[in-house]
C-alpha cells in the first residue's frame, strides 16, 4: 500500500475525477481522508493498493486540472516526497 498526498481545487466533480483515474489505473482505495484547508482547497490523503507501478498513477493524477500538488508520503518518515512536476501552491500541511 502507498499513501498519496494531494491538494486539489474545490471544484465540481474534482474528487470523482481523482477516483476515476485511480480505478482506471487498476488501484484500489484502501483509505481516504479529505479536509478543506484555509485556501478552500481539498487536502486529500489517499492510501491505495495495486500491482501496477505507483509512478504511472502519479503521472496520470498530475494531468488532472484540479490537482495543484501531489506527492508520495514516505512510510517510515511520514513526510511528503514531492513529485517532479512543480505546482502553483505551496507545501501541504498534514498532522500525523
Amino acid at each position: 500500500m502507498r499513501e498519496i498526498a494531494m491538494e486539489v481545487t474545490n471544484s465540481y466533480g474534482a474528487i470523482e475525477r481523482i477516483f476515476r483515474v485511480v480505478r482506471h489505473r487498476r488501484f484500489s482505495v484502501c483509505h481516504c481522508d479529505i479536509t478543506t484547508n484555509q485556501q478552500q482547497k481539498f487536502a486529500i490523503k489517499l492510501t491505495v493498493a495495486g500491482s501496477k507501478s505507483i509512478d504511472n498513477l502519479l503521472e496520470q493524477l498530475k494531468k488532472l486540472v484540479d490537482v495543484e500538488y501531489i506527492g508520495l508520503v514516505e512510510k517510515n518518515k511520514r513526510q511528503v516526497v514531492e513529485t517532479a512536476k512543480s505546482f502553483n501552491s505551496g507545501a501541504l500541511s498534514y498532522a500525523t
